[in-house]
C-alpha cells in the first residue's frame, strides 16, 4: 500500500470549503442569494446593490441576516429576483466576449505568440 493510499485511509472524508456551513443559507424559489462584505473594506458595495435591486434577506425576525467577517466587515446575506439576475449576467458575458474579441490581433502567417508573452514573433516558413 503507497503512503497515499495509506493517508487517504487513515483520513476522514473530505468536508469542502463551501460546505462548512459558515455562509449557508436556505434557498428562495425565484431568487438568487448573494454573501456581500459590508465595512471599511468594500465602502459603498450595499449601496450599489440596493440601487440595482439587491434586497437583504431578513430572519423570522425581520432583521437582516449577517455574519461577522473580521477587521471591522460584515458578510451581508442579499437577494434579486432571479429574472434580473440573469439579465445582469447575460449582460456581462457579452461584455467579456465583446472586449475579448477587441484584444485579439490578427497575425500574418509567419506571425505566432509564444504562450505567456504579449508580443508577436516572426517564425520561418520553410
Amino acid at each position: 500500500m503507497s503512503r497515499n493510499d495509506r493517508v487517504k485511509k487513515e483520513r476522514s472524508a473530505r468536508v469542502p470549503m463551501n460546505a462548512s456551513g459558515k455562509l449557508m443559507a436556505p434557498s428562495r424559489e425565484g431568487f438568487t442569494r448573494y454573501w456581500t462584505l459590508k465595512g471599511p473594506s468594500h465602502p459603498g458595495k450595499v449601496d450599489q446593490m440596493l440601487a440595482a435591486w439587491w434586497d437583504f434577506v431578513q430572519d423570522s425576525d425581520g432583521n437582516h441576516v449577517e455574519q461577522p467577517a473580521g477587521n471591522g466587515n460584515t458578510h451581508v446575506l442579499m437577494e434579486i429576483d432571479s429574472k434580473y439576475y440573469n439579465e445582469d449576467m447575460a449582460a456581462q458575458q457579452a461584455k467579456e466576449i465583446n472586449t475579448s474579441q477587441g484584444e485579439m490581433q490578427k497575425l500574418g502567417d509567419s506571425e505566432y505568440i509564444p504562450m505567456g508573452s504579449k508580443s508577436v514573433m516572426e517564425r520561418e516558413i520553410i
